[in-house]
């Protein structure tokens, strides 16, 4: 019976974990293409003021959205796991309370300043007006994307983000088919407003009314993990969006257009480390769990090697048919793109691969420390375009991005090594792969030829590394 337990629950994991894959890669594929049509059909310039408006509602999200939906997966998933479900419904319930009374605010906010805010960012008082609905959706869908995993009804999910992220391409097409900008962000709006209501009608169960005995430590542990969890969350997923902000202060509009295409791009690289993370994680919970510190550090050691060939594989092939990847979505209008979304992915190159040292910490008692990276990455960043973005201009936000990233995954790094024994004297090869290639690409003729050679002598070297992770994963039987 116990063998049998297991191995249904491993299913239910794969299962839960492709369907995850795959609904991430038709979400995360919503906003790539809406750049590449926005920027196809209007050009950049345009593109450029819609990105920034958008830009600018949805990290007013974020007061909602990196917090609240974690904090809600989280204790809702623990009190299931404790068969106490009224606690856990009361999770849900609070979460969404707040979470919408809160995004309901600060969109009024940001109604009543809306000269203020247009004029800070140098946007268009038009189009964040039209954006701004965005502010109170978003918060609320993540709430409810996550309350899924909280309830392990991922197959639900799956089919509700399926229909919701239908309806925004059919209404992209049609918004395109008849040229009206009014309707830009209608797309996102409805995408949103769909998922909500048909989650809302799933869970309408969960709303009964039931007697709960301990609702302030529920609450106190709810807002004190949803307030760490905002602090760092907030930090990584503002820089993206104050990126282009702050370009827009200084910059051309289609400047702004031209980050906005190379910052779409550069999120289908995010999509294999994602999926990859998916296999890695589940074993770092199994080990926390059991206490062996020795395992640990031996899981981290090895995911972290895996994890750096890979990315570096990736995003080497990124950075070498950058032009053709621009040229393709964009049009050789786009030419200036390209240095930015080659020094984005050398950049993400260290997000992704200090991910494994991120699990750990937040799967033990260290969770500040990601947390206090995030914070000063994007200070750093912020501090950097201060000077960067009026000397190199838009190039200048890349390499302001470059910084913060850099700070915070040092600081991550540093405390990984110090309670982990985290080893990296296989990462300075994998950088200065990178780096030769970022050079290579920007100055030498025949680039993508010679860049080629490099990669193909990259793979040979590390073959046995590609075995290695192929037999403990099972794929194959050597």
């Amino acid at each position: 019976m116990f063998t049998v337990g297991r191995m249904q629950e491993s299913r239910r994991i794969f299962r839960d974990t492709l369907l995850t894959i795959v609904a991430m890669v038709i979400f995360g594929s919503t906003n790539f293409i809406f750049n590449v049509v926005i920027g196809r059909f209007y050009g950049s310039e345009i593109l450029g003021e819609i990105s920034a408006a958008l830009s600018t509602s949805l990290l007013l999200s974020y007061f909602v959205a990196t917090g609240f939906p974690s904090a809600s997966a989280k204790y809702i998933s623990e009190y299931i796991g404790k068969n106490k479900e009224s606690e856990a419904n009361y999770i849900f319930k609070l979460s969404l309370k707040y979470g919408v009374l809160i995004s309901i605010g600060i969109t009024c906010i940001a109604v009543i300043f809306l000269d203020n805010i247009a004029s800070i960012f140098d946007i268009s008082e038009h189009f964040f007006l039209l954006s701004l609905p965005v502010t109170s959706l978003y918060g609320v869908y993540m709430i409810l994307k996550m309350t899924y995993y909280g309830y392990r009804s991922v197959k639900k999910y799956f089919k509700n983000e399926i229909i919701s992220d239908s309806v925004f391409f059919a209404s992209l097409g049609i918004i395109i088919f008849f040229k009206n900008l009014y309707f830009v962000y209608t797309p996102y709006i409805l995408l949103y407003l769909i998922f909500i209501i048909l989650s809302i009608t799933f869970f309408r169960t969960k709303f009964k009314t039931e007697r709960i005995s301990n609702k302030k430590n529920l609450q106190k542990a709810f807002f004190t993990y949803a307030g760490i969890a905002f602090i760092g969350t907030f930090s990584s997923m503002a820089t993206r969006n104050l990126s282009v902000m702050m370009s827009s202060m200084y910059l051309p509009k289609s400047d702004v257009g031209f980050l906005s295409a190379a910052l779409s791009v550069s999120t289908i690289f995010f999509l294999f480390p994602n999926a990859l993370n998916r296999i890695l994680l589940p074993e770092f919970s199994y080990t926390f769990g059991k206490g062996d510190k020795e395992k640990l550090t031996k899981l981290l050691n090895k995911s972290t090697e895996y994890v750096s060939f890979f990315v570096t594989l990736v995003n080497s092939l990124g950075i070498i048919f950058a032009p053709i990847i621009i040229d393709f979505f964009y049009s050789s209008k786009f030419a200036d793109s390209v240095i930015l979304l080659q020094i984005l992915l050398f950049s993400y190159w260290f997000t992704m691969v200090a991910r494994p040292a991120v699990a750990v910490l937040s799967g033990t008692k260290y969770v500040h420390i990601p947390n206090i990276g995030g914070v000063l990455g994007l200070f750093s960043a912020i501090c950097g375009w201060i000077f960067l973005i009026p000397t190199f201009g838009i190039i200048g936000t890349a390499i302001g991005y470059l910084l913060g990233i850099v700070v915070n995954v040092i600081l991550i790094l540093f405390f990984t090594i110090e309670y982990f024994q985290l080893k990296l004297y296989f990462i300075s090869d994998f950088i200065v792969v990178l780096l030769v290639l970022l050079l290579i690409t920007s100055h030498i003729r025949y680039n993508i030829f010679i860049s080629g050679i490099i990669v193909c002598a990259y793979m040979i070297c590390k073959r046995n590394l590609v075995l290695r992770f192929l037999k403990r994963s099972n794929i194959i039987n050597i």
